[in-house]
């Protein structure tokens, strides 16, 4: 029979009624990369699911919830034999130390934030109080190191002096164009930086 996974350097976690154990390996020689396994408690043999991403902050319990989440979606079965573990993609992973998909506050409303890869990185942005209404959708590629609330609020708040209406019941979409979102990123990141320096 074989030995079990070691329970030191590990920490548990309860995601809906389940108890799982999960390993973050900090490298001093790769200080920016952030590698995550977690395993059911009562399987510490089995299945893992496994998360890498290019991170520096703090590896919390809501990063490690959206991982175990992730990885159930994308048919992990901790139940499984070690053999059947599953790795996030690169996109899937970033999203879960990122924090997206993201529920935001702007002027009294709620919107959900989520990034999308498709022919790159943009952000997909639709008010909760009308879920079948217009959304925004950044019209560039973003890096990952950007996508942050604070972005998506500056988007928010730009598509809707452009005349987004979040409201109006819609299947189209409204396009946040590639030199309005340069616009939107070359004062978000000058904000930062100034936040930095001060």
């Amino acid at each position: 029979m074989p030995m079990a996974r070691s329970k030191r350097n590990s920490r548990r976690i309860t995601v809906n009624d389940r108890l799982y154990r999960w390993y973050y390996t900090f490298d001093d020689d790769e200080p920016w990369w952030a590698p995550v396994s977690v395993l059911a408690e009562d399987n510490l043999n089995g299945a893992a699911a496994y998360a890498c991403a290019r991170y520096d902050g703090a590896v919390t319990p809501s990063i490690i919830r959206r991982i175990i989440e992730t990885a159930l979606n994308s048919g992990w079965d901790p139940d499984a034999a070690k053999r059947q573990s599953v790795a996030l993609t690169e996109f899937e992973a970033n999203c879960c130390f990122l924090g997206f998909p993201r529920l935001l506050i702007h002027n009294h409303s709620e919107f959900l934030c989520t990034l999308v890869e498709k022919d790159g990185l943009h952000m997909k942005i639709r008010c909760t109080d009308h879920p079948k209404a217009q959304e925004l959708v950044t019209h560039c590629t973003l890096d990952f190191a950007d996508c942050t609330q604070q972005l998506a609020t500056a988007f928010i708040a730009f598509a809707l002096d452009l005349g987004w209406q979040p409201a109006r019941k819609s299947r189209d979409v409204f396009w946040l164009q590639e030199d309005h979102c340069s616009k939107v990123i070359a004062s978000f990141r000058r904000s930062s930086e100034h936040e930095r320096t001060a």
